[in-house]
């Protein structure tokens, strides 16, 4: 069953222009999508410190966040999936 845009929009957090809810800090949501960030601890190809974004937000009581790593010149180093702990945001997505 999908929503429209008026039931979403009833939603605190909806972002039209994306096109789907986001969720506040209410259900304890530390990241948005298209978040820059940078992980703060290394993973498997991904050395601590690397920057990236979030793609998707995984909302539970625990969010879990996809977020793409990139090196130094653009290009994908993995995209995986995390959780809150393992990053921090370097800028807040408009």
């Amino acid at each position: 069953m999908s929503a429209t845009l008026e039931e979403l929009s009833r939603y605190d957090g909806f972002h039209p222009r994306r096109g789907s809810v986001q969720l506040n800090e209410k259900m304890n949501q530390k990241f948005f999508e298209y978040d820059v960030v940078r992980s703060i601890r290394s993973f498997a190809g991904v050395p601590l410190g690397t920057s990236g974004a979030v793609l998707m937000v995984f909302a539970s009581d625990l969010p879990h966040y996809e977020a793409e790593f990139v090196d130094s010149t653009g290009e994908s180093l993995a995209v995986l999936t995390v959780k809150e702990d393992d990053l921090e945001r370097v800028q807040r997505a408009d």
